[in-house]
């Protein structure tokens, strides 16, 4: 006799595809550039899309003894720099129907739309900060394996980042007399394809062997921490530019690197519903600020290779 039962085939229309009611955010990483400005302006006299910056000049020095009987000339005091700091608005809209949000099954569209968009606001102000530091003009180019490299440039294939980068960006702060972003410590950020480098880099005086010998932990965990004076964060942020070869920006800074001037600092924002049947909702991002380059002396960008040029830079899918 053959047993005969309803299965899943049979009475498949009673079987569906379960759905997990939590949804998930995209991969997401810390902003880092924004965080480095530090100087804003003091004292405006009045409002305006430009804010001008005036940075007194030094009076020189004097060191020949003056003379008992003749009178000092006076001279020329030192000349003062000044820069501008040019504000734009910036802002950003998401917006939904009545449609979805009555339909949509998490019963979560405004909250998503909200988590989104803050995550968006952060995003864009990194980026643009960024672009601000990018065209700083202090740089040291990875000219040759195992050097120091030179301020001209161009990056080669073999010029990948090592020890002698990081502690001539110490060196080159120090004489031009920048501050200490933390303490005793410059602050540098680094993209992991260059931290690579540095981390694997053989001889007694790179990253590597003191840290065999002494401070295993950071071995371990591959964690790059402090080194050369300088305090690291990896960030995959690092602008990576594609060509023959890769080229990866560092970046070490002391205070007073960045300043911002903000007319409206950014907010976000819900817009009220103005259409005929109140259906359409938005939600925003807005503000009008500007971002200048303050001190060059504060900022050594150290632009190198990587020996992991043949696995591309790492295409980023925040979904995945």
């Amino acid at each position: 006799m053959v047993n005969v039962h309803n299965t899943t085939t049979s009475w498949s229309e009673y079987i569906d595809t379960a759905i997990d009611l939590r949804t998930r955010m995209g991969l997401r990483d810390r902003a880092l550039f924004h965080s480095i400005v530090d100087s804003y302006p003091l004292s405006p006299d009045h409002e305006g899309n430009v804010v001008q910056v005036t940075v007194d000049g030094e009076a020189p020095t004097f060191t020949t003894p003056i003379s008992e009987t003749v009178d000092v000339d006076a001279v020329v005091s030192g000349d003062p720099r000044q820069f501008n700091v040019t504000m734009a608005e910036y802002g950003g809209v998401l917006g939904s129907t009545y449609k979805l949000r009555a339909n949509d099954w998490s019963q979560k569209t405004v909250e998503r739309l909200g988590n989104q968009l803050a995550y968006s606001m952060t995003q864009s102000l990194d980026i643009l900060v960024q672009a601000v530091l990018d065209a700083a003009t202090n740089v040291l180019f990875g000219t040759a394996a195992g050097t120091i490299g030179d301020l001209t440039g161009p990056v080669v294939a073999a010029g990948i980042t090592n020890a002698k980068h990081v502690l001539g960006a110490s060196a080159l702060l120090h004489g031009r007399r920048a501050e200490h972003r933390n303490g005793e410590l410059w602050a540098g950020l680094i993209h992991p394809h260059a931290s690579f480098d540095l981390r694997a880099e053989t001889g007694d005086h790179g990253w590597l062997q003191p840290h065999i010998r002494v401070d295993t932990a950071n071995v371990y965990s591959t964690k790059l921490g402090v080194f050369a004076s300088t305090d690291w964060v990896e960030s995959p942020r690092c602008t990576a530019v594609a060509g023959t070869p890769d080229v990866y920006t560092t970046y070490v800074y002391g205070r007073e690197a960045l300043m911002e001037a903000a007319k409206t600092p950014f907010h976000t924002l819900v817009s009220p519903m103005t259409d005929n049947l109140n259906r359409f909702q938005r939600v925003g991002w807005h503000g009008h600020a500007g971002w200048s380059v303050f001190r060059q002396n504060a900022i050594q960008l150290i632009k190198t290779a990587s020996s992991m040029e043949a696995l591309a830079i790492p295409a980023w899918d925040p979904k995945a």
